[in-house]
């Protein structure tokens, strides 16, 4: 291509090519470019790359996850005007995910099962938040 970019320098491709590519070279359309050009994320809105974008790619596109998809407006959780780590706990809580001993058994973790503040009962979800006598103690004095 000529410098300016709309169009061939057939002195170039005279001598570097074969008549037959000359001729598919002359059917190739240069479009006029008015502004240089710029790499763009098709996966994101403003075009841009993130990790984040190409995660949410990746895992609507080449993953099957439907299993593990719970209805609801999870977003919500994170334009909370909260630290990031409260979001997260918070996250992990109602997604019933937190590494409680009952769950950690369940994924092949060798522990006892019960609570280690009341050993009384199983740790689980309920018995941190609500079960457990320690956990009442930290509710009262949080005045909850």
């Amino acid at each position: 291509m000529e410098p300016n970019g709309v169009s061939w320098n057939w002195n170039v491709i005279n001598g570097l090519f074969h008549n037959h590519d000359r001729e598919a070279i002359a059917k190739m359309v240069l479009l006029n470019r008015e502004g240089e050009d710029k790499r763009i994320w098709k996966f994101s809105q403003q075009g841009h790359y993130t990790v984040k974008s190409a995660y949410r790619y990746a895992m609507e596109t080449l993953v099957d996850n439907e299993e593990y998809r719970i209805p609801g407006e999870w977003n919500i959780i994170w334009k909370m005007k909260l630290p990031q780590r409260v979001k997260v706990f918070l996250w992990r809580a109602l997604r019933g995910v937190l590494p409680t001993r009952m769950r950690l058994q369940d994924k092949g973790v060798p522990c006892t099962d019960s609570c280690p503040h009341c050993e009384t009962n199983y740790e689980n979800d309920w018995h941190v938040f609500i079960g457990c006598e320690e956990a009442k103690k930290v509710w009262q004095a949080a005045g909850l």
